[in-house]
């Protein structure tokens, strides 16, 4: 088993594989949850080609049950990546303030500025960045912020 992404203390999504005698393999997402116990409580199967459906059914099950108290936070972030992911400048625009401010500290990162040079950079995204699915490795909420660990599954793609 080969980790993927986690949300809280009971969720894990990790790629499983098994290979037969015969030479037969069989590669899978699954995401197990366990209880306050430490028991398992639920596993749930993808094919490997479903990566985003086993993304978005980690965080509907982390939202129904650990991130629900933070339900209003992490739904407005949640309401942003999906925007981002489709390119969706408008709907960006609108899910920021007005004073909107950002700082991208990276080695070779955007810069900072307002809320319209982050829609104008974000224009340019899919022409200089990798090509692959966007997964949220995890999430950690303090008070009104959220810290998300995100990285381009490049390589997902290869293997559709």
């Amino acid at each position: 088993m080969e980790p993927v992404a986690v949300r809280g203390e009971h969720l894990a999504l990790v790629r499983t594989r098994a290979v037969a005698e015969s030479g037969f393999e069989l590669v899978a997402f699954g995401i197990f949850e366990t209880n306050d116990a430490g028991q398992l409580g639920a596993m749930v199967f993808f094919d490997e080609a479903d990566l985003p459906s086993a993304l978005a059914e980690l965080d509907a099950r982390y939202l129904a049950g650990e991130g629900a108290e933070h339900l209003d936070l992490l739904a407005a972030g949640a309401a942003f990546l999906d925007a981002t992911r489709r390119d969706d400048f408008d709907a960006m625009r609108d899910l920021m303030a007005p004073d909107f401010a950002w700082v991208d500290h990276g080695l070779l990162g955007m810069g900072a500025g307002d809320r319209e040079q982050f829609i104008t950079t974000s224009g340019t995204r899919r022409a200089v960045s990798a090509d692959g699915v966007r997964i949220m490795r995890s999430v950690e909420v303090d008070r009104n912020a959220v810290l998300a660990v995100v990285e381009v599954d490049a390589d997902h793609r290869a293997r559709q």
